[in-house]
């Protein structure tokens, strides 16, 4: 009789007693397409995001000789634009957007005063990784425009 009696508590207290399980995971997927092919789901990220290190050459308006110029893209919505020519270096930060394929931002030096502003517009291609545009002064001293190429490297 005991036998049954404890047999008979056990199964009661398993049949009120449950265990769950959850497996919520939370994803958060930025700047891709997803495809699916017979009922496989491929994640495919463009070739050259725009957030990263852009180097390649400016130009000055009026001038042959070409200068090196970078812009490192941050995600934070900044960027730091760097030029070094005739031996000098600048650079400028200031936030950045990007529209389609417009990338536009508008940077100020770090070190001058009166402090210099530009405007920055390019064309951004993440299928070849480029970044074509130009830049043109719109506060302080400095040559007024210019045009710049870059690739990304980082």
């Amino acid at each position: 009789m005991k036998l049954i009696l404890v047999s008979l508590t056990i199964s009661l207290f398993f049949t009120f007693i449950s265990c769950t399980k959850s497996n919520n995971i939370t994803t958060t997927i930025r700047d891709t397409t997803t495809l699916i092919y017979r009922d496989t789901v491929y994640i495919k990220k463009p070739l050259n995001p725009i957030v990263g290190l852009w180097v390649g050459k400016y130009l000055n308006s009026g001038d042959v000789d070409s200068f090196y110029y970078s812009i490192n893209i941050q995600p934070t919505g900044y960027c730091i634009a760097t030029s070094i020519a005739n031996n000098n270096a600048a650079s400028t930060a200031g936030p950045w957007q990007l529209s389609g394929t417009a990338f536009t931002a508008t940077v100020k030096e770090l070190i001058t005063s009166p402090t210099k502003v530009q405007d920055i517009t390019a064309a951004y291609d993440s299928t070849a990784g480029t970044l074509t545009g130009q830049w043109t002064v719109t506060q302080g001293i400095g040559n007024p425009t210019g045009t710049f190429k870059l690739i990304r490297v980082q």
